[in-house]
């Protein structure tokens, strides 16, 4: 299965992923906790250049910064726009 593109809800101590190919079908729903060696094998064990969404809340840097690490192209969502979209769904 090739990912394409991960939606992630960022927390405090975990985070909400979803995984969608670039069709937008749904593979994978699923929680994981912010550790960033957890984090790290997750995302090392994707396809290189994968999208990544994340919510900008007040602790994405470090989040973002190991995520472009690994070769994967990180883009911030408004928080009050990604909450529209989420009700419309």
């Amino acid at each position: 299965m090739a990912v394409y593109h991960i939606g992630m809800d960022l927390h405090k101590r975990f985070s909400q992923l979803t995984e969608m190919d670039k069709e937008g079908r749904v593979y994978r729903k699923f929680k994981l906790h912010n550790h960033p060696d957890l984090l790290r094998d997750y995302f090392s064990n994707l396809p290189c250049s994968s999208s990544v969404v994340i919510e900008a809340t007040g602790n994405w840097y470090w989040v973002c910064e190991l995520i472009e690490e690994l070769g994967h192209t990180v883009k911030l969502a408004h928080p009050k726009k990604a909450k529209i979209i989420a009700e419309v769904q």
